[in-house]
């Protein structure tokens, strides 16, 4: 299983570090974040760092400006927050990494990849062995429209309807049938079809072979 945590011990874990980097002590930190908030104290720094305190946005404010006058150097929210593995973010799990790329201004367009144990539901738990770098929402537009043709695709490729609804949206955004129907147009002939049917299946048998060359790398945490 992935490593996931919650993002209350992310930046427990990360102030700390920080801290004792730096040779401070919870007492120092207490005292800077006081200039902020005077319910801070070296005990409250203590939990903190236990992840035991909730890192509200304020919270984070006043974390980074802290550690920041105290270190000498810029200690940005997304620091706070990152991590090699995933975050609890409401009832998914996050690549922690993304997660933090949010507070630096970034758009988080999350594929499967990113979310850990990506639930299946919809597809009845058919294992999924896609491209992960397809996001959930396109995986599940194609799969959805994918009829009769593409299932005369997939047993040829042997492949699964999901994973031939992946390597579709990953090439195309759309299903076979949709991008057959572009190239050749509305009123092509069968053979035109057939032409085109045959170039989308060598484009999905090469997309295939890349995802199959590449060397999968398995998170922190996993068996």
């Amino acid at each position: 299983m992935a490593d996931t945590r919650p993002i209350a011990a992310i930046v427990g874990d990360n102030v700390h570090r920080l801290r004792s980097q730096a040779g401070l002590t919870g007492d120092a930190l207490a005292r800077e974040l006081r200039e902020f908030a005077r319910t801070w104290s070296t005990a409250r720094v203590t939990d903190l760092e236990k992840g035991r305190v909730s890192p509200t946005a304020p919270t984070l404010f006043m974390l980074s400006q802290a550690l920041s006058g105290l270190t000498g150097r810029p200690v940005p929210v997304a620091e706070l927050l990152n991590d090699s593995g995933f975050a609890e973010v409401g009832d998914i799990a996050i690549r922690a990494t993304r997660f933090a790329a949010a507070f630096e201004g970034q758009t988080a367009e999350l594929v499967l990849d990113d979310v850990a144990d990506w639930d299946l539901a919809d597809f009845g738990h058919i294992e999924y062995k896609g491209p992960a770098t397809v996001r959930g929402g396109d995986l599940r537009r194609v799969f959805r429209a994918s009829g009769e043709t593409e299932k005369k695709v997939a047993r040829e490729l042997k492949l699964t309807m999901l994973d031939l609804a992946g390597y579709s949206a990953q090439l195309w955004g759309c299903t076979f049938s949709d991008r057959r129907d572009q190239l050749a147009g509305a009123d092509a002939n069968p053979q035109k079809r057939g032409r085109v049917s045959r170039q989308l299946k060598a484009e999905l048998k090469g997309e295939i072979d890349r995802s199959a060359a590449q060397p999968v790398e398995a998170a922190d945490g996993d068996d």
